[in-house]
């Protein structure tokens, strides 16, 4: 609908009337996708407010953030209410403060639903974008977002100028889902697509346990994938690993949900080269691989504020407490060449009438409504 053109619109515009204008995001991954972007430079929250471990934020209500006549936060659906209250407490009198984001994904690991919120005060100016632009429109995949949130049964069949992006595969038992989702990713969408099976095709599950959880996927996905990878000693990983960091790590910017491959272990020096999907190489010691963990699957979770060029979703009954609209509305929405939904037919009902698991007791809207 626009988004991306036109936050690189407003950048453009603010600086061409002599304003300065900073960029920022919840993480690591989202803060680079924003640079890309906009052409400007992006950093996560905790830098912006100068984290110090151990000593919480440097900037604050007495210090507040300098060098910004606009604050751009993109992802601020990832926004938990203490993250906010920081963000939004370190911000001048001068500084205009504008959200970016999108209420139909997940809600925030953290406590609050602070942007949904913030739009149902009434109280915020709000922008919808809601137009679906022509070349958009022949996408499968924005088709199936635009239909999940609306409750319906994503379409899969393309008409003659549309661009068969969306699969919906149905399968009825644990097993074969499991067969399916492991071939798919493994073999059948690198093979079609000419992709990377090690960077471009991201398995999504809602939960880490189960026979289609995160770790059964990972532990088959990385015997298919990387069978011959040498173990790193003293690790459960091996070289040629794909993996997720798990924890921010600031001195290194090395952010939580940051994805990579385990490219080269130097044995002498006891060093792992992590070759980051932004392009970084890191050095990291083998005692520091302990944050690092298998990401041939991760979690839905895990997946906000990435994309990848294929996406695989498996929607199974075994994991009902966690299916709504949001969790498949956001895993969909993290591919952009292919997405393929292997479901089961009742789990995907169950996902498809369920907009949030867990309703967010907030009294935040009706805060700043009354305030």
């Amino acid at each position: 609908t626009g988004k991306t053109a036109t936050m690189r619109a407003l950048v453009d515009l603010v600086r061409g009337s002599g304003r300065r204008v900073r960029l920022c995001a919840p993480t690591g991954k989202a803060a680079r996708r924003l640079s890309e972007a906009t052409g400007a430079q992006a950093t996560t929250i905790h830098r912006l407010l100068g984290w110090i471990p151990d000593e919480g934020f440097e900037h604050g209500p007495d210090d507040p953030i300098t060098g910004a006549d606009v604050l751009v936060v993109d992802e601020a659906s990832m926004l938990s209410v203490h993250l906010a209250d920081a963000l939004l407490g370190a911000v001048g009198g001068r500084t205009h403060v504008l959200l970016v984001g999108d209420v139909d994904q997940l809600p925030p690991v953290g406590a609050g639903a602070v942007l949904g919120d913030l739009i149902d005060s009434g109280a915020v100016p709000t922008v919808r974008l809601t137009e679906v632009f022509r070349q958009a429109a022949r996408s499968l995949i924005v088709r199936a977002a635009h239909a999940i949130n609306a409750g319906e049964p994503p379409v899969t069949e393309a008409g003659a100028d549309d661009v068969r992006d969306f699969f919906l595969v149905e399968r009825l038992d644990a097993g074969a889902m499991f067969d399916e989702v492991v071939s798919l990713a493994a073999e059948r969408l690198p093979g079609h697509y000419a992709l990377d099976p090690a960077r471009d095709v991201l398995v999504l599950a809602p939960m880490h346990r189960g026979p289609l959880g995160v770790d059964a996927l990972n532990t088959e996905l990385r015997a298919r994938r990387n069978p011959d990878g040498a173990p790193i000693p003293g690790t459960t990983l091996r070289v040629g690993d794909r993996v997720i960091q798990t924890r921010n790590d600031h001195e290194r910017e090395l952010m939580n949900g940051e994805l990579g491959v385990l490219a080269h272990h130097d044995v002498a020096r006891e060093t792992v080269t992590f070759a980051g999907d932004d392009g970084r190489r890191l050095a990291l010691g083998v005692d520091e691989l302990g944050t690092l963990r298998l990401a041939y699957a991760i979690s839905v979770h895990k997946s906000q504020g990435s994309q990848a060029p294929a996406v695989v979703v498996p929607v199974f009954g075994g994991h009902q407490i966690m299916l709504t609209r949001n969790l498949l509305y956001t895993a969909v929405t993290r591919a952009e060449q292919v997405c393929v939904v292997v479901a089961q037919p009742a789990a995907l009902r169950t996902a498809l009438h369920r907009r949030d698991a867990g309703r967010r007791c907030t009294r935040l809207a009706r805060l700043v409504r009354d305030g």
